[in-house]
């Protein structure tokens, strides 16, 4: 068995790009939004937007972030 040296990506697929797509169209521009950002439906807005529960009708966030925020929330504040 020959012990062969380590290639880099490049020499078999080519020098990465930036920028562009990678599909059949030479030059291809990536294409632009489409539209606004439509939120993530009905779930919660916690941690960075990454919570996966449900929201409270009418609200932003889960239960627990909502009991969290409120618990966090200085007496005084109110």
């Amino acid at each position: 068995m020959m012990n062969t040296p380590p290639v880099h990506a490049q020499a078999y697929y080519g020098t990465p790009v930036g920028g562009q797509r990678l599909n059949a169209v030479a030059n291809a521009r990536i294409a632009a939004a489409s539209g606004p950002y439509l939120g993530r439906g009905d779930k919660c807005e916690g941690n960075d937007d990454t919570c996966g529960a449900n929201k409270v009708r009418g609200q932003r966030f889960c239960a627990g972030h909502m009991k969290r925020a409120k618990a966090e929330t200085p007496k005084d504040a109110v």
